[in-house]
């Protein structure tokens, strides 16, 4: 009927995006040889989580810091949470995050004076690679105590593989939201600049970090869906060692004749 308005309706509620949940393409492995053949550089990111030694922790940063200057490939951040554990993000060509990941090992070694390491229980919590670009600049570490201990933690319901993703996102976003800061206000991205300016950045998004609580029960004995640092290298570092069952008949067969 003429001179009827119709209801106006309503618009939809805004709703938050999570740019880390959007579904993109998934890279195949000819994706990935195309690449290589291409030149195109890809990187690789490891996250770590270990116990810390609070009075010793100090001197291995102070080393690390040294290491990882004379090896600019590899970028991340150690986050020191509550001053008991740490949440070591590494990123880089493959090859040369499992060099840093092998030197950080060293500090579950060396031993002080009063017969204490700086680290233990190291636990990789994800590795992934292919990536073409970075979510650091350079390396930093900062310490964080969160006011609440418990605040934003998953539940107990929650699964580890759930926790381990949660830790892996969070400092992820936090490293990708420093780097745009940084970007933005156009200073130098040199080491030492970036090392100086990053952990107060860092340290302003410490409460979208995973909880301590979550990272207890990663640690914990417990858990035992994470390798330690150990069977890591076992599994991806140290190469293979072959032995054909062949070799262990006695007399050993006659070379085959073609």
């Amino acid at each position: 009927m003429e001179g009827v308005k119709e209801p106006k309706q309503r618009a939809p509620p805004p709703q938050e995006i999570d740019e880390l949940a959007q579904e993109h393409p998934r890279l195949s492995l000819l994706d990935a040889l195309e690449q290589q053949l291409r030149n195109i550089q890809t990187y690789s990111r490891i996250l770590l989580v270990c116990n810390v030694n609070d009075k010793k922790i100090n001197d291995a940063v102070a080393d690390f810091k040294v290491w990882v200057k004379e090896e600019p490939e590899v970028t991340g951040v150690l986050a020191i949470m509550g001053g008991t554990i740490g949440l070591h993000f590494l990123e880089g060509p493959t090859q040369k995050v499992y060099r840093a990941a092998t030197h950080f090992n060293t500090y579950t070694e060396k031993k002080m004076a009063d017969d204490k390491s700086a680290i233990s229980n190291i636990r990789i919590v994800m590795m992934s690679e292919l990536y073409t670009e970075r979510a650091s600049m350079c390396w930093c570490h900062f310490q964080y105590t969160a006011a609440k201990v418990n605040a934003g933690s998953l539940g107990n319901e929650a699964k580890d593989a759930d926790r381990g993703f949660h830790a892996y996102k969070t400092i992820l976003t936090a490293a990708f939201k420093v780097r745009e800061q940084i970007l933005s206000r156009g200073n130098d991205t040199d080491f030492e600049s970036y090392y100086e300016a990053a952990p107060t950045l860092f340290r302003n998004w410490g409460e979208t970090l995973i909880s301590m609580e979550d990272l207890n029960l990663i640690t914990g004995k417990e858990c035992d869906s994470f390798l330690d640092y150990l069977s890591f290298e076992e599994l991806f570092i140290t190469p293979p060692k072959l032995q054909l069952e062949s070799d262990l008949l006695w007399p050993m067969p006659p070379p085959p004749v073609y």
